[in-house]
């Protein structure tokens, strides 16, 4: 009984784990990918047929009802959904180019090292060894910066309502 009660509090401490009566879930069926948008968050969104996005603050939701301070949507009329500040797609991607981008320099930092104090040399630093560095934290740099900024609805994009459900990220 105590293993399961440590195991228990092990996993809502070290994961963020809420539980919610509802939320809004944006997912892709071809990517591994979700987005979820919960009450009180402010949603960023385009109406099919509407030039401008509208940013609410989600107060309630309803079977297919997104509920706001002063409107209500029905999902069937979002067209598109600004995601740039909400984790999901692409942050894998984003993540993997952090840590290439880490490496570059790295590189650059170790070579510098073995160059100035175990070669006992004066430091200079490699004309290869400078290019590669940075052709690898560029490379790193243009992971992190490829993400998409909106979740267009259709062709494989879904938004739902999910009901009763414990997250788990």
């Amino acid at each position: 009984m105590r293993f399961l009660f440590s195991l228990l509090l092990i996993v809502f401490i070290f994961f963020e784990t809420t539980a919610q009566n509802s939320y809004l879930l944006l997912s892709n069926l071809r990517k591994s990918g979700k987005v979820y948008y919960e009450k009180g968050e402010v949603l960023r969104f385009k109406i099919q047929n509407d030039t401008i996005f509208l940013a609410l603050e989600i107060t309630e939701f309803d079977e297919t009802v997104i509920i706001f301070d002063d409107i209500s949507v029905n999902l069937d009329t979002i067209q598109i959904v600004d995601i740039r500040n909400k984790n999901g797609f692409g942050t894998g991607l984003s993540r993997a180019g952090g840590q290439v981008m880490f490496v570059g320099v790295g590189y650059l930092v170790i070579d510098w090292f073995n160059r100035r104090v175990v070669s006992k040399g004066k430091g200079g630093l490699d004309k290869k060894v400078t290019k590669t560095s940075a052709g690898i934290f560029t490379g790193g740099l243009l992971m992190s910066l490829i993400r998409p900024k909106y979740f267009k609805i259709g062709n494989g994009n879904k938004i739902s309502i999910i009901e009763n459900s414990i997250i788990v990220e």
